[in-house]
């Protein structure tokens, strides 16, 4: 899964501006399509502000149809999506309208993934990931059109995915991203070694903390996290 950070790249209001929360307070991930057969994150967000009137592009993500996801907001920003859920919720949206078909492979590929990462860094189970229509007072929405039910079903708690196990842990560098990208940023904090923002993505924050838990680990200091890292964050 490839995640492209564009917060605050695009169209945003010269005067409104949303407000913030605490990432514990997000207790919920909420699922749209765009409802429209192209588009972009730059078009919504134009949209959002010019004919919504909105501070800026209302969902946090926007994954588009070769998979490739687009951060649009921070996890700490309550954006506008979903009326009357906008302060405890995270938005997704797939670009396409789904109303009568599913999202292609790479997208619902790259959707399952992004979610996973979510539920893990704000602890949510699966039975909180709704789609829009799911929403009280949203009954008669389409969006997202696909069946969640289907989706659910293939989205899961890490610790139910067989990834327990030491040998199923991947050597980690710089570059890497994922879910078990995630897991070690995750770790490392519980280690009390700060990566910065759990993204999934392994960059040089995540290098240096990997290094920091190395030496202080009496192992060898290569910012790569191989078995032997592996295995002493496991512990």
């Amino acid at each position: 899964m490839k995640i492209v950070n564009r917060i605050g790249h695009w169209e945003q209001h010269p005067v409104k501006t949303y407000k913030t929360r605490s990432l514990s307070a997000v207790d919920h991930l909420i699922l749209h399509h765009s409802g429209v057969s192209s588009g972009t994150p730059e078009s919504y967000a134009q949209y959002h502000v010019h004919t919504n009137n909105w501070p800026g592009i209302g969902y946090h993500y926007v994954i588009q149809s070769d998979g490739t996801v687009y951060k649009c907001q921070k996890l700490t920003t309550i954006s506008y999506h979903t009326g009357n859920f906008n302060t405890k919720t995270v938005g997704i949206c797939l670009s396409g309208d789904f109303s009568h078909s599913i999202p292609p492979k790479p997208q619902l590929s790259a959707a399952y993934e992004l979610v996973r990462q979510l539920m893990l860094t704000l602890k949510i189970t699966e039975n909180n990931v709704l789609g829009h229509r799911e929403c009280k007072g949203h009954e008669t929405n389409i969006c997202p059109g696909f069946s969640m039910t289907s989706f659910r079903s293939n989205i899961s708690p890490l610790s139910k995915r067989n990834v327990s196990k030491k040998r199923n842990r991947p050597l980690l560098k710089r570059g890497n991203t994922g879910l078990y990208v995630q897991e070690l940023q995750n770790r490392l904090k519980a280690n009390n070694v700060s990566t910065g923002e759990i993204d999934g993505i392994f960059g040089p924050r995540t290098e240096q903390a990997v290094r920091t838990f190395q030496k202080r680990k009496n192992l060898q200091v290569d910012g790569i996290a191989g078995p032997n890292t592996w295995e002493m964050l496991l512990q």
